[in-house]
């Protein structure tokens, strides 16, 4: 259930990014600084000591998020055909004000997990066939304001994850593909107050109006259907 607030401030958002690339042969890296200031952003806090659960709804005074993300997308490494791309991202939060809940001051904003990052390799052996398999990874993030939350394995809490992937895409013929794979195959178990899906086996056939090129999703790349 929804408490609504007729109180609430309207959001203000002053966010900035700084972003450099380089490319090396069919090599790509890159890095990005970005900065962001909250003020007023309305959060929702569920209340899980009543039936039914309550949703409140206030504004935090001010938030600020720092971080830095990576990426590189490498071809042919090691052998032919074999492609890595890879991402890992850090994030600061800070609550610097909230007089709703002064008790949050100084604390992480729930939601985001500090370290983020994924790995995927692709290999294809052929002009029709992909093979993929990934891993995907987050810390754990709070749940609550002030951070009071300590165990992040149960429900109605928010968990970190390092979860493994597999596809494999076999396009039979100029519009038609076949996929199949396999989602966290480790069967790990993470929350975001509900439990996510554990191991989850998947099958594809997809018609491609589109014509004869490949469109990004015959790429191989693990699709990470339980991402968050």
């Amino acid at each position: 259930m929804n408490l609504p607030n007729p109180l609430l401030s309207p959001e203000q958002v002053d966010s900035y990014e700084l972003t450099g690339e380089y490319r090396f042969g069919k090599n790509t890296a890159r890095v990005s600084f970005f900065h962001e200031d909250r003020w007023n952003e309305i959060y929702g806090q569920i209340n899980e000591l009543v039936y039914p659960n309550v949703t409140s709804y206030s504004n935090v005074g001010k938030t600020r998020f720092n971080g830095i993300e990576s990426a590189v997308d490498l071809k042919d490494v090691g052998i032919e055909r074999f492609d890595l791309n890879a991402n890992l991202t850090f994030t600061g939060t800070d609550i610097e004000s909230n007089f709703t809940d002064p008790s949050s001051v100084g604390k992480n904003y729930p939601g985001i997990a500090k370290w983020r990052g994924k790995l995927t390799g692709v290999y294809r052996p052929t002009e029709t066939l992909s093979l993929a398999a990934g891993v995907r990874y987050s810390s754990n993030p709070y749940a609550l304001l002030d951070n009071s939350d300590w165990n992040h394995d149960v429900f109605g809490a928010r968990s970190g994850y390092l979860l493994f992937d597999a596809k494999v895409n076999y396009k039979f013929e100029r519009n038609w593909t076949l996929s199949a794979g396999v989602d966290n195959i480790g069967s790990y178990k993470y929350y975001d107050y509900h439990p996510f899906a554990q191991r989850t086996f998947f099958a594809e056939l997809r018609y491609d109006f589109g014509g004869p090129g490949t469109s990004s999703e015959d790429s191989g790349v693990v699709p990470g259907s339980q991402r968050r």
